[in-house]
Formats: C-alpha cells, structure tokens, sequence
C-alpha cells in the first residue's frame, strides 16, 4: 500500500481513465472505484461501479458528491482508505485536498493538445454538440489546474507518461534507509510529503540512559510542523547556511537535528538492559535488509 494517495486530472480526452488502467496492469496499484450512475463509456471501463439512478438514489455517506453532464459521482471514506490511485475532476480534486487528511494527497495533471482531445472524445461516441459543450466547460473548468497539481505530464505516448508517473510515485514514496550516526544506529528515510508538499521523514535511532538502560526511538519529523524558530536555532549551531544543504539530502541532513533534538519523546515503550538488544529491536522495526545489517553488526 503506497503511502499516498495519487489523484488524475485533466480535461476531457486526456487519457485520465487509459493511464490509470495502464499503471494498474503495470504495476499493480489499486484503483479508487467510485460509485456513478451514468453508462460505461466502454464495455471494459474500470475506476467505477456503475448503478442505476434509483440505486445511486439508495446510497448513504458519500463523500466527493459531484454532477457532470452524463451523470453523478460520489464514494465512502473507506474506498479512498484502500485505494492508491483516483481519477477526479477539478472541484473534487479540491474538495480531496481539503477533506481528506488521513494520507498525503499527490495531484497529478495530464495534458493533452486539442486535436487529440476531440479525436478521443469522438471515438465515445459523442454527438458533435455534446463534444462542443464539453470542450467549452473544461476551457473554465481547469483554468488554474496547473496551480492545483504536484506535476503535469503531456500524454503523448502511453508508455511515456506511466513511465513519468512511475517515477513521480517513486520520488514522493521514497524508503531507502541511509544510517546517520554510526553511534546511535540513526536511520532516516524519505516517506513522501504531507498535505502541504513538505518533506516527510521516518526516523529511528537506540537512545541511551546509562550503561544498562537504552530504548528505541522511532518516528517522523514532518516539516511542516517545524517552526522558523526551531530551524533557525538548528542552522545557528550547526553552522548551516540555505544554500549549503539545497537538494533532497539538505531535507534528510535537518530531519536527523529535528528528530534527534527531540528522540526522547519517540522513544517506545519497551526498555533494554544491552545496546545490542536495542539495535536488533531496532532492525525489526524496519525493512528486511535493515534487519539483516543490524543482525550482521551485533548478532
């Protein structure tokens, strides 16, 4: 399960409902079946579950409710909870943004040039004054998308624009684990970014009491929840200037002072009489091969 949640957007005979179903086949992401009462497009056409008007009328506790010219949209909490990816339109993008806070919400725009909408559009079968109408209202529709999206992808060639997309996941899930500090087995690794587009990061480190007292520390240091104070204190005694630690391991280097400023609130709760038990309690709290560099280091 990906650690956010990844929203398409784009106007009409963008290839929003196409990509989505090819990063499925390809790499297995679950899609966000929402619930709607207007007919399939295609026989084939997957990202809903398809009711009557009467049936749709029937439901309870939709969240996202919208209408469009074929027809309305809604579903549950519990279907974004289990889904990776969505395909929404401009204000149901927003209103996701603002509503659902349980995982980063990443918006990813598609773009595709006139003349390849209206051919996709027409081979829906659309009449010449329904393609007209839903030209015009995407035109005022995603006007500011651009300023609504994490990235915007041309989808010229499906194979290239899964690839990006790929990638862009693969950026905001990030979860390689770099060690810090030798001494107290610190561990970092990117996790994603919150609702704000700011770093996430996912720490753990053995803390020591004395010679026979050590515990775990294991969280994560969100950034937006780090003040100016706070990190103007940290680049004053680390001697830190904006420009020294630009790029993604400038994010990394200053989670670590955050994390370790403050390890004793993440400490959990059991407590260890040796540091090598910490640390092999440390390794399970991770990956498989971190384990196996804890188990290699202290048996």
């Amino acid at each position: 399960m990906l650690n956010g949640l990844y929203c398409l957007i784009g106007k009409s005979g963008t290839g929003k409902s196409t990509v989505m179903q090819a990063l499925h086949d390809t790499y297995g992401y679950t899609i966000a079946q929402s619930y709607t009462d207007r007919p399939k497009r295609t026989p084939d056409e997957q990202g809903h579950e398809f009711l009557s008007p009467a049936e749709f009328d029937a439901l309870n506790g939709l969240i996202l409710p919208r209408s469009s010219q074929d027809g309305r949209y809604g579903m549950t909490e519990e279907m974004l909870d289990k889904s990776e990816l969505i395909v929404l339109d401009y204000l149901g993008t927003q209103e996701l943004l603002q509503s659902y806070t349980k995982r980063p919400v990443h918006v990813i725009g598609l773009h595709a040039d006139t003349h390849t909408r209206i051919v996709r559009i027409d081979e829906r079968g659309n009449t010449f004054q329904e393609r007209r109408k839903r030209l015009s209202a995407d035109e005022h529709e995603f006007y500011s998308m651009n300023d609504l999206c994490d990235i915007v992808v041309p989808n010229r060639d499906l194979q290239q624009t899964v690839g990006i997309i790929k990638n862009f996941i693969d950026f905001c899930e990030e979860t390689a684990w770099v060690c810090a500090d030798d001494d107290c087995l610190q561990f970092r690794r990117r996790v994603g970014v919150d609702s704000n587009k700011m770093p996430v990061y996912e720490l753990v480190q053995v803390n020591s009491y004395g010679d026979d007292l050590f515990h775990v520390a294991h969280g994560r240091v969100y950034f937006s929840d780090v003040d100016e104070e706070e990190l103007e204190s940290l680049f004053s005694e680390y001697g830190w200037s904006y420009y020294s630690l630009l790029g993604e391991d400038g994010w990394g280097i200053v989670a670590e002072a955050v994390f370790e400023n403050s390890a004793t609130e993440y400490d959990t709760a059991d407590e260890y009489t040796t540091f090598e038990a910490a640390a092999r309690a440390l390794g399970k709290l991770s990956a498989a091969i971190f384990h196996r560099t804890c188990e290699a280091l202290y048996g």
